[in-house]
């Protein structure tokens, strides 16, 4: 979903662009409740919300290190849900 582009012309609003466009289709499949991305990838209700929570989690331990109060910083997060079965060894819902 979020493409590098080869050039260094524009690269991060070419980024920046397809990360919004990303987010966008997130926030989509979260109002209808959830979403295939692809096999073994799926957006469910309340998947969003957690999603949220990590990335703010890992933020927060950036401005802790950005604001001088601390050399280092650790945000322990994960997907939302690791799906197992005999057929998947093991594959991310988010």
């Amino acid at each position: 979903m979020i493409e590098l582009i080869a050039n260094h012309h524009g690269i991060f609003s070419k980024i920046l662009l397809r990360l919004a466009e990303y987010i966008e289709e997130l926030v989509q499949a979260n109002a209808t409740g959830a979403k295939k991305f692809c096999e073994g990838t799926f957006l469910n209700p309340g998947s969003w919300g957690a999603a949220l929570l990590a990335a703010g989690t890992t933020l927060s331990a950036v401005k802790h290190i950005l604001d001088g109060h601390g050399n280092l910083a650790y945000a322990l997060v994960r997907p939302p849900a690791i799906v197992r079965s005999p057929a998947v060894q093991m594959a991310t819902a988010f």
